[in-house]
């Protein structure tokens, strides 16, 4: 179990970098895009702002504001994807591998993912719901 243990968070350290980042404290969207290519396969937690627009593949946003250009793309997994589509809005903290699938030589036909989703560690903020209006 220790060797697991051992193994998971050597996974978690990016390479060549500061080994503490993402392992305690949670990277930043706009830290793990600039690495894509670096950390491919890397076990990271990542905040940031989930969008599950309609039946389109989610993204985590840097801020509230939706920023496409900014924005990672979550992959399709079966299990993950209505536990994702049921925080819609929310912060949250996502346990992901980092995938460099379509940011390299691949070509994609389709945006391709950035983050497989492992599981939701935290929700951080959800959103407020619509006020209701008076009768």
């Amino acid at each position: 179990m220790m060797l697991l243990a051992g193994v998971l968070l050597a996974l978690i350290a990016p390479p060549g970098g500061d080994t503490s980042a993402c392992r305690e404290n949670p990277c930043g969207v706009t830290e793990v895009l600039p690495n894509i290519l670096a950390w491919d396969g890397r076990i990271v937690r990542v905040r940031g702002w989930l969008r599950c627009p309609g039946n389109f593949t989610c993204q985590l946003e840097p801020s509230a504001t939706p920023d496409y250009e900014h924005s990672a793309t979550i992959d399709y997994v079966k299990a993950m994807e209505p536990k994702l589509k049921a925080l819609n809005g929310a912060q949250i903290v996502l346990l992901a591998r980092v995938t460099a699938q379509c940011s390299g030589e691949e070509i994609c036909t389709d945006r391709g993912p950035e983050l497989i989703p492992l599981r939701i560690e935290r929700v951080l903020d959800r959103p407020k719901p619509p006020a209701k209006k008076a009768s």
